[in-house]
């Protein structure tokens, strides 16, 4: 953990940027999903 806070914030700020919109991304497309077979 200690390795990982040595880094720079700029170094791991793209990387929390990217993982965070995946999951966005996960969680609107099984929003969207389980919105349309409720529709259904």
């Amino acid at each position: 953990v200690s390795i990982i806070l040595g880094f720079p914030l700029w170094w791991a700020y793209p990387f929390a940027v990217a993982s965070f919109l995946l999951l966005a991304a996960c969680c609107l497309v099984t929003a969207r999903e389980s919105l349309g077979a409720a529709a259904r």
